[in-house]
């Protein structure tokens, strides 16, 4: 009777927990700018993505109708959320998966911590400030994939224990994480080490090879159904072009190296610096108990907790480099180092939601201090003004998909975000517009130089069949000449 009552009180308590996650969920969801209360369309990656996952819909293919070098995946999952709701369904299926996320977090915190700890940590991953950046982005998508990945690792080092269809979802998922956001593969590349090497050392020959067959066939699954469907439609080309040898003149031009060996070489000392971290906190979880002949244990934990926090407080640029991937990790870090204090579980428990508030705080002053862009709202009633069912318009800036969301016309080349590629191959752009001159074109300076440098140098002919017609802030319109 007594173990009744005391399961239901367990699931009462479960329930509870997993009510206030979807609260807070929903909360950090709102960082996602064009949700159902308000939709601010700003000039970030999000409204590019879904922009393309639209077209998608519309019969194009990315690569090859229209361009980015973002994974597909990315694209694809925004594609699902056009075909919920054409406007707010990827903030949907982003609440859904921060949901999941939060809640696969807090049963991860509950193997170490008390019920209280494991919210309160949860809370402060997800309510955190360079977190927020990556809502709506191929980041977050990818961090829902990486905590199911977590969660199965972790139930490993509990039991001992990887089945067929554990082993067919690891498989499944770093096949998504790959088409998703290649780097955030560091962890369960090390977990999936670990695993082998804890196997090869008991001589555990039969499950090792179960393991590798069923993870190869849910990985090689995946990666077969999308060659398949590339193949069909003949992008295979556009995709190696347009995504891998882009992405690597990419890295050369922004960290400006000379050649592919640097751009390895940045790459590698990347992966170093997360897999160290990885290593260490897969080290910590293999240990149930800290007792004080554990003292070099208890000195890397904290080492490694303070390594985190010194790249969450240094610029959102090397945070992006080192620490996205690694998102999930630090809750373990943190876990682990809370676990160390547990004896003073009330001064624990104060420093934890004393981080929440400031946490909070700062996701509440984001959310207020966002101002709805009214002007891009403007720009694209001026475009659709001038223009006829079935014509197309360009944009030249950083515009992210945004003002085609909004306009009921579409990209006229393949280049919706050409301010990337307009430093690298500018002569791309400029040759197809020269060829297919659309009837209006947007600038938005906020990069002014490389535009007005690479059209006066690739088009110059524009000023004289270009007439202005619209000047305010980030924007520029001209309309073709008749």
């Amino acid at each position: 009777m007594n173990s009744n009552k005391f399961s239901t009180f367990a699931l009462k308590n479960n329930i509870f927990y997993l009510f206030l996650l979807i609260i807070v969920s929903f909360i950090v969801s709102l960082l996602d700018l064009q949700n159902p209360i308000h939709s601010y369309y700003e000039r970030y990656d999000a409204t590019l993505y879904q922009y393309i996952g639209k077209m998608i819909w519309h019969n194009q293919l990315p690569y090859k109708d229209i361009f980015d070098h973002k994974g597909p995946m990315v694209y694809f999952w925004n594609t699902l959320g056009y075909i919920i709701h054409p406007m707010h369904g990827r903030w949907l299926i982003e609440f859904f998966a921060l949901s999941i996320s939060s809640y696969i977090a807090f049963s991860i915190a509950k193997i170490f911590l008390s019920p209280l700890q494991s919210f309160l940590i949860t809370c402060i991953l997800f309510l955190n400030t360079p977190f927020a950046d990556t809502i709506g982005n191929s980041e977050s998508f990818a961090t829902f994939l990486l905590f199911i990945c977590l969660k199965i690792y972790i139930n490993y080092t509990q039991d001992n224990n990887l089945s067929i269809a554990k082993n067919l979802s690891l498989g499944i998922l770093c096949a998504l994480l790959l088409l998703t956001k290649p780097t955030y593969l560091i962890i369960p590349i090390i977990f999936t080490f670990f695993v082998i090497l804890e196997l090869l050392y008991k001589k555990n020959y039969s499950p090792l090879k179960t393991s590798i067959i069923y993870f190869c066939i849910g990985f090689f699954s995946i990666l077969a159904i999308l060659t398949g469907i590339y193949l069909y439609n003949n992008v295979l080309t556009y995709l190696w072009k347009n995504y891998i040898l882009f992405n690597i003149e990419y890295v050369k031009y922004w960290q400006n190296f000379n050649s592919t060996s640097l751009v390895l070489l940045f790459f590698l000392s990347k992966k170093i610096i997360q897999s160290s971290l990885c290593f260490i906190t897969i080290i910590l979880l293999f240990y149930k108990k800290y007792t004080p002949k554990e003292h070099k244990l208890i000195l890397f934990t904290i080492l490694s907790f303070v390594l985190s926090l010194i790249f969450i407080i240094m610029p959102k640029t090397l945070f992006e480099h080192y620490l996205y991937p690694l998102f999930p990790l630090i809750l373990i870090l943190f876990i682990l180092v809370i676990k160390l204090i547990s004896k003073y579980k009330y001064i624990a428990s104060f420093l934890l939601f004393i981080i929440l508030c400031l946490n909070l705080h700062n996701c509440i002053t984001y959310l207020l201090e966002t101002k709805e862009d009214k002007n891009t709202i403007k720009v694209a009633k001026i475009i659709d003004y001038y223009l006829k069912d079935g014509e197309k318009f360009q944009t030249l800036g950083w515009d992210m998909g945004r003002l085609h969301l909004l306009s009921n016309h579409n990209c006229s080349t393949p280049y919706v975000l050409p301010a990337m590629i307009d430093r690298i191959h500018p002569e791309i752009i400029y040759k197809t517009l020269k060829n297919n001159p659309p009837p209006i074109i947007v600038i938005l300076p906020d990069i002014p130089a490389y535009h007005i440098t690479n059209i006066n140098t690739f088009w110059p002919s524009f000023w004289k069949e270009y007439i202005k017609i619209y000047k305010e802030d980030d924007f520029e319109i001209y309309l073709k000449a008749k």
